[in-house]
């Protein structure tokens, strides 16, 4: 391309310099190379994929220059040991000659090709279940990578709306937790468990004891709103913005701990669907008409459910165990730009179960 860049121009002249230098030795080399032959690959052993073999051969002979290929197996040979068994040393068996005598025969060739085939299907079959597998968990880490950056972008009103949905979904999974399946709400229960996740300004005053099932969750809700607010004010009376640094360091806390056990719970689900895959094909059965793809995805998503709602739910229980000195700790470790990650607060240390944390 033609130019007027000094630069350029200097090291296209280097180059031509260089290659003048160069040009009356490799012409000799490959004049000594034609002569002989051209290059001879020798290939020690067939490779699990024959493309690899075929980018072998192809290295000699290329655009019509000289040259061949020659491969050397062994029926001993990691690739015919595992999938030819017992086939190749009965074909090998019939020919009675010695270990130490090579073999040139099409059929010995054919029977070696149908093993790297059988080769090639079955890795490719490990890498199509291994991309299936990865899918839900690919879908899953953008949704909650997602939802993380939502939390750890929003300004301080957007964080008192997220902190009231979470506070919401609390309420919803608790009423149905201890509601039985005949409709029986357990009221005491129900109170007990959000005065904990709420802490010391969630007020029962409110709640309806005598309604039905939606009145309750209303008024739940109304309660735990109240709560949030009340919280948010006592914060913000220490110093302004400290309800959402406080309460975006709690959230980011749960989202990284429980994200990390998520991934575990699905590395022992993918385990456990192979074990079943394993068994059932030891027995000859069929146990389900749902493919291991799809009882993975089943359990996935169960999973995930799982652990937006303990995020949600959790996040205010963090919120309310801290004492407030610990909180104040909390504000000055938030990013003060947007997209500026937090610090996590420490974790009270309780199991991720839904009595309390």
């Amino acid at each position: 391309m033609p130019t007027q860049d000094d630069l350029v121009l200097a090291a296209r002249g280097a180059f031509e310099q260089i290659k003048e230098t160069f040009q009356t030795a490799l012409e000799n080399e490959q004049e000594e190379v034609r002569r002989l032959g051209g290059l001879y690959v020798i290939g020690t052993q067939r490779h699990e994929s024959r493309r690899i073999d075929n980018q072998l051969r192809g290295r000699s002979g290329r655009q019509g220059d000289l040259g061949a290929s020659r491969f050397f197996l062994s029926v001993e040979d990691d690739i015919f040991r595992i999938f030819g068994g017992d086939k190749l040393s009965g074909l090998m068996s019939t020919f009675k000659i010695g270990d130490d005598i090579p073999i040139e025969s099409n059929q010995v060739t054919e029977s070696l090709n149908n093993v790297q085939r059988a080769a090639e299907e079955y890795f490719r079959d490990i890498r199509k279940r291994v991309f299936e597998f990865d899918r839900p968990m690919v879908s899953q880490r953008q949704e909650i990578y997602g939802l993380r950056r939502r939390v750890l972008k929003a300004d301080d009103g957007e964080v008192l709306d997220i902190a009231t949905q979470f506070a919401n979904t609390a309420v919803e999974l608790t009423v149905e937790e201890f509601t039985s399946a005949d409709g029986q709400v357990n009221g005491p229960a129900i109170l007990e468990k959000l005065q904990k996740v709420f802490g010391e300004s969630f007020s029962t005053e409110s709640v309806r004891r005598d309604g039905g099932v939606t009145e309750l969750v209303a008024d739940l809700k109304a309660a735990s709103k109240a709560s949030v607010t009340a919280r948010k004010d006592q914060l913000e009376q220490i110093r302004p913005g400290l309800f959402a640094n406080a309460f975006v360091s709690c959230a980011l806390a749960r989202f990284d701990r429980h994200w990390a056990e998520h991934l575990q719970r699905l590395g022992y689900l993918k385990e456990s669907i192979n074990v079943r895959l394993l068994s059932a094909s030891a027995g000859r059965r069929q146990d389900s008409v749902v493919t291991p793809i799809q009882q993975y995805e089943i359990g996935a998503n169960q999973l995930f459910q799982s652990l937006l709602r303990d995020i949600q739910r959790l996040s205010h229980f963090s919120l309310s165990v801290n004492t407030m000195e610990r909180l104040q700790q909390l504000a000055p470790r938030r990013g003060s730009g947007p997209g500026e990650a937090a610090q996590p607060p420490s974790v009270p240390s309780q199991p991720s179960a839904p009595v309390a944390a």
